[in-house]
């Protein structure tokens, strides 16, 4: 059902019922909401003669659609699109989504191995420059080495 100008509902369908307006009591949960579309289980006849909808919930056209199409058969367009056009539409909005997701993911692997790379060669630099280091210290712990025991050579030769 949907909303009207003087904010009252107009029954869509119903098994042997022709044009009825219906409004949501004020004291419902959704009357200040005032929700497009509605679905009721049960309607109330008041001595006013309106007719209250109670057990409401809100309802989005696209769920209706998909669960009674054959309610639409006579207006193909009743939403400005068919169901089938809407399937098509969501799957492609899936697959777009997909494909989105896909490409993030392999940015997002583009910029680690990039990192990777970028981080390996300081890596391999630092390890250049380290083993340099090492190499030096060998030189002179063996030097140090060399004239420690040639000093105590000398030392023994002497005695």
């Amino acid at each position: 059902m949907g909303l009207e100008e003087r904010q009252q509902y107009r029954l869509v369908r119903a098994a042997g019922s022709g044009q009825v307006h219906l409004r949501l009591h004020p004291s419902s949960v959704l009357f200040r909401c005032r929700p497009r579309w509605l679905l009721f289980f049960a309607a109330e006849l008041h001595d006013s003669g309106w007719y209250d909808m109670r057990d409401v919930m809100t309802v989005e056209p696209e769920w209706l659609l998909e669960l009674a199409p054959h309610m639409y058969r006579t207006a193909r367009n009743a939403f400005s699109k068919s169901m089938t056009d809407l399937r098509k539409q969501w799957a492609a909005e899936a697959e777009g989504r997909q494909q989105a997701k896909q490409e993030a993911m392999e940015a997002a692997r583009q910029r680690v191995i990039a990192r990777g790379k970028r981080i390996s060669e300081e890596h391999r630099k630092l390890r250049a420059q380290h083993a340099k280091e090492v190499a030096a210290q060998s030189a002179e712990h063996l030097k140090h080495v060399a004239e420690t025991r040639t000093a105590s050579h000398e030392r023994e030769l002497m005695r």
